[in-house]
């Protein structure tokens, strides 16, 4: 199920987040990398501002979180997290999918962005993003690489 995150998902978000960086990304950045991605979930105020004011979805199976994505002003992905368990299940597949769906509501040239984690690219690539450029990101004196991506999103196609 899908659903709308709303403020009293947040603890279950923050564990998500953390235990998917801690599993899964830190296969492809180190242990300074890790830590200084994780840290963010000690400001609480940015996610729950996330959460009112971006498109924030959840999936949920069982009452269970186990994924969550955003879109911010309606072209651009922010988030985008499977539990660690259950990665390639498809999950962030239809999570993108609706992140898609609603962009296409929003006026204007009809893609979708974002800011891929090494870990991400192959899943972007696969879903036809492309890369715009890869980034070097400074976080709590760290640097962190990720990709700018880009797709065309379709208005005439629809999903089965």
């Amino acid at each position: 199920m899908i659903r709308r995150a709303v403020p009293s998902d947040l603890d279950d978000l923050l564990t998500l987040f953390k235990n998917t960086i801690s599993f899964i990304n830190s296969r492809d950045y180190n242990p300074q990398q890790t830590e200084a991605w994780i840290s963010s979930i000690h400001d609480r105020e940015r996610w729950l501002d996330k959460i009112q004011k971006q498109y924030f979805i959840l999936y949920l199976e069982g009452g269970r979180v186990l994924g969550f994505a955003s879109l911010d002003q309606g072209r651009h992905i922010d988030l985008l997290y499977v539990h660690h368990k259950r990665q390639g299940e498809g999950i962030a597949a239809l999570l993108l999918l609706e992140l898609e769906t609603e962009a296409k509501k929003y006026p204007g040239p009809p893609y979708l962005n974002t800011h891929a984690s090494i870990t991400a690219l192959p899943f972007f690539t696969s879903k036809g993003f492309t890369i715009v450029r890869e980034n070097k990101v400074n976080l709590k004196g760290v640097e962190l690489h990720n990709y700018e991506m880009k797709k065309a999103l379709d208005l005439n196609q629809e999903h089965e």
